[in-house]
């Protein structure tokens, strides 16, 4: 299965799969998970071929997944503690987007 890239806000976004889907699947990833993403989607088309993976790009780890702030653990980097603007943002802006693009039914599972 091939992906589609499609641009949401300033991200650029991977998808799999079909428009119509019963199934949306998020998944943030950074560069690293990106290398295996097509066996992960195939592992996954052997169980329903109903789904539209979208793979998240991450920028910051630290500062968009984090649940608080907090210094750095190890290295050089601490914690931003902005979790929720990263939920609001897939909310507000990408679930929708792909929800219309791909004529996914109100009700999608995600």
């Amino acid at each position: 299965m091939t992906a589609q890239i499609i641009q949401i806000g300033n991200r650029f976004y991977r998808i799999y799969g079909e428009g119509n889907a019963e199934y949306l699947l998020l998944q943030m990833t950074d560069e690293h998970e990106l290398q295996s993403m097509g066996s992960e989607v195939a592992a996954i088309a052997q169980d329903t071929s109903q789904f539209l993976f979208a793979a998240v790009p991450v920028m910051n780890w630290n500062d968009e997944l984090s649940p608080w702030k907090s210094p750095a653990v190890w290295g050089k980097q601490g914690f931003g503690g902005n979790p929720m603007g990263t939920l609001r943002f897939l909310t507000e802006q990408v679930v929708p987007t792909l929800k219309r693009q791909f004529n996914l039914p109100e009700d999608v599972k995600r």
